[in-house]
């Protein structure tokens, strides 16, 4: 029975959690613009919410997420859309340190960095 409370009580603060990380984007410059509403004043654009990613002209939902170490470091595989074409892939998410912010890139492209910080 206590297992079946603990299990309940987890469930339940990871349901309470979820609103919050899904309010919070980190993001390039013109990322941060566009998530608050405002026109990005260029294309190369990036928004990471934790579990998506935008770009300029096409979105990538999260289908799944593997923890790489215990740092935080992850492989986020998603699907993406844009353009009129659907196609599966993954991005590797490392957090940086000291700094509320994380480096992203396609993980079969790991010379192609970007960093993004979180929106305000």
């Amino acid at each position: 029975m206590r297992h079946a409370q603990s299990a309940l009580a987890i469930f339940s603060a990871l349901l309470m959690a979820t609103p919050a990380l899904a309010q919070t984007a980190w993001g390039d410059a013109d990322g941060c613009r566009r998530h608050a509403g405002q026109m990005a004043q260029g294309d190369d654009l990036t928004v990471y919410t934790g579990t998506s990613l935008q770009f300029f002209e096409s979105g990538c939902d999260g289908t799944e997420s593997r923890a790489l170490d215990k740092n935080g470091f992850k492989r986020l595989f998603v699907t993406c859309s844009g353009e009129g074409e659907t196609w599966t892939t993954s991005y590797d998410v490392f957090p940086m340190s000291g700094i509320d912010g994380f480096e992203i890139w396609e993980t079969d492209s790991p010379q192609y960095v970007t960093k993004v910080y979180r929106c305000q």
